[in-house]
């Protein structure tokens, strides 16, 4: 779980590549059950 104004790091299994244009893809619900679907930047940690 991910709180409010939280930031989380989720390591990435097998073989990934960074760069301009590499993005992840999540699936989450929110408090009240809904759900948002995204895409974020990779970055290296």
């Amino acid at each position: 779980m991910v709180g409010p104004g939280e930031t989380k790091l989720f390591p990435l299994k097998g073989e990934v590549t960074s760069g301009p244009g590499s993005k992840v893809r999540y699936h989450a619900l929110n408090d009240w059950g809904g759900s948002n679907d995204g895409d974020a930047q990779l970055s290296a940690p």
